[in-house]
């Protein structure tokens, strides 16, 4: 039931339509950028170097 809920708006957002609640919708691109930038990445993503779009994540 609740997975009916959140699957159905996120299909609302993506047809350009308001959700009934909040989708939960994280930005990494944000979070990887922040944390390399302060210098506090987990180690196991730092040989990562960084995130942009010719780069491969490698998770």
């Amino acid at each position: 039931m609740v997975m009916d809920i959140k699957m159905n708006n996120v299909e609302r957002v993506l047809l350009n339509e308001n959700p009934s609640g909040i989708v939960y919708a994280p930005n990494y691109w944000q979070w990887f950028s922040h944390h390399q930038n302060h210098g506090t990445l987990p180690d196991e993503i730092l040989p990562c170097g960084g995130i942009d779009r010719t780069t491969e994540i490698c998770f």
